[in-house]
């Protein structure tokens, strides 16, 4: 990065917050690379000039962009740097940077599929944005807390949770969160023997996702329909389906289940529509087995 001798420390804090402010919206525009270079051009300054807080802000920043390059599969690594930022942050951040890294590391453990975990975190964040005001980290909050309960399997704590989320995003018009509580009371009618409200639910949750970009988990709407699909014996629509699994930048589902879900694919388009069913079928023992139902 062009560095001058002349910089002060307030032109080094400006720089620095004006290059953490670009990685934030590469990060929602899913351009990883972008964000790789950006990374790469400012850790120097980071190191040398920036606040115990903009190094917990980078830290946070490096946390995000291995998430989008791992697809949200979580390595150890990465769940270290997030505890890190913390680390940092509890030295000399406020209230809501906290909460925001509190968040960070209860995003991470629900991608782990770490309920537990999860929820210690994502409390702590929300307890601070209710103490801000934070309508941002409200909404992440409980939005990750509905997918807790999703994990837990427990779909009376996630209709709670989704009774709280869903007037808030809705609100707010927060597309992603709209189809997490979509997906979730599709899986809660699921859950009850209610396939046509599933069904509705389920596909509502997937048209809302289509109208940004592709949102990671889609397998919270995804699995209640394949497992529809199977109960009705439509083939193509659980090889349809299977297939959105599949596709980037999803989160990967496990390789035994991956292995699984190709199967069906594989087994429909050799029009082998009996074997299709049942490796599906199994798939859909795995999946409620790993805590996708």
């Amino acid at each position: 990065m062009g560095a001058s001798n002349k910089f002060s420390s307030a032109d080094w804090a400006e720089l620095i917050e004006t290059r953490l402010g670009r990685i934030w919206a590469h990060y929602f525009n899913q351009a990883l690379e972008k964000m790789v270079s950006e990374l790469d051009d400012i850790r120097g300054a980071v190191e040398l000039h920036g606040t115990s807080r903009q190094r917990a802000d980078f830290l946070h920043h490096e946390v995000l962009t291995r998430f989008r390059r791992e697809r949200f599969v979580v390595s150890g690594e990465t769940l270290a740097l997030a505890l890190r930022g913390l680390e940092l942050q509890q030295q000399d951040g406020d209230i809501l940077s906290r909460g925001h890294s509190h968040f960070l590391i209860g995003l991470a453990r629900i991608c782990r599929f770490e309920p537990n975990e999860a929820t210690t975190q994502l409390q702590s964040a929300l307890i601070a944005a209710e103490r801000t005001g934070d309508l941002i980290l409200l909404s992440r909050s409980l939005n990750y807390l509905v997918m807790v309960e999703r994990v837990r399997q427990n779909a009376i704590a996630a209709g709670r949770a989704v009774r709280r989320l869903l007037p808030l995003v809705t609100r707010e018009k927060m597309t992603d969160y709209i189809g997490v509580a979509r997906a979730t009371l599709g899986w809660i009618a699921w859950c009850a023997g209610d396939e046509k409200t599933a069904v509705a639910e389920a596909k509502a949750a997937l048209e809302v996702w289509a109208e940004g970009v592709p949102y990671p988990f889609k397998w919270m709407a995804l699995w209640p329909l394949i497992a529809i699909a199977i109960e009705c014996k439509d083939v193509s629509a659980a090889a349809k389906y299977s297939q959105q699994l599949l596709d980037p930048p999803q989160q990967p589902v496990p390789p035994e289940l991956a292995a699984c879900v190709a199967e069906i694919i594989n087994a429909h388009k050799s029009a082998q529509e009996k074997e299709a069913l049942e490796i599906a079928g199994h798939a859909v023992q795995l999946a409620r087995k790993l805590k996708y139902f």
